[in-house]
């Protein structure tokens, strides 16, 4: 029984001996830094607004809704490297805003040329933001990645 039990106490602490190393070997993730965290808070704030399936649909939405989009777009606060890309996404809604209050008015000539115009611009200035938060997006994965080597 004496050997049972020295036998079974020996497998128990081997057990938990490969815990520990396990633990200890296992890579962690670095914390994140606060501007990460500043980073991630704003792109979860804006992904309702910049993401391909939204701006395909801008077009779609109406007056109401788009003037929603804008006051909750300009009342975030972007981190400063992304301020730019920020001022593009609330310049594109608002063309939306102003392209869609001419086209409810159902225009002729002009003013529907300028409806539509405005309308394209808002869709350029929407895929603009998506393309420089993306090029962020890589060019910090890319650091993080050379930091970590």
């Amino acid at each position: 029984m004496r050997r049972f039990l020295r036998s079974a106490a020996l497998v128990v602490g081997l057990l938990l001996l490969g815990l520990v190393m396990r633990q200890s070997i296992t890579p962690r993730s670095p914390p994140a830094r606060p501007a990460d965290v500043e980073v991630d808070s704003y792109l979860a704030q804006i992904a309702p607004y910049n993401s391909t399936q939204a701006i395909l649909e801008s077009t779609m939405h109406s007056a109401p809704y788009l003037q929603e989009v804008v006051s909750t777009v300009e009342s975030l606060e972007p981190p400063p490297d992304l301020a730019e890309a920020h001022a593009l996404l609330v310049e594109g809604y608002r063309f939306m805003l102003d392209g869609r209050r001419v086209l409810d008015t159902h225009p002729r000539g002009e003013e529907l040329a300028e409806g539509n115009f405005m309308m394209d611009w808002g869709i350029s200035r929407l895929w603009e933001h998506q393309r420089l938060v993306m090029e962020y997006l890589v060019e910090r994965q890319m650091k993080e990645a050379g930091d970590s080597s």
